[in-house]
């Protein structure tokens, strides 16, 4: 369970899985210093999924270890 969900990072892994991805219960946070992305089970799925969020984490890793939002 995370501590605080990253809801924009699991819409985008649903967005980018096409319909299916609508049926996705992927979530997305924080649990203590660490980004967790709950990716699916096919290898599919699973590169599909990452690709979609990697733009994103240089900037969420930045924030977690204590950034500032730009």
């Amino acid at each position: 369970m995370v501590e605080r969900e990253a809801p924009g990072l699991a819409e985008g892994m649903r967005a980018a899985s096409g319909p299916h991805g609508l049926l996705s219960r992927g979530v997305c946070g924080t649990v203590g210093e660490a980004l967790v992305c709950n990716l699916p089970g096919s290898a599919r799925g699973a590169v599909e999924c990452l690709e979609a969020v990697l733009p994103a984490l240089p900037h969420a890793l930045d924030l977690l270890s204590g950034g500032r939002p730009h």
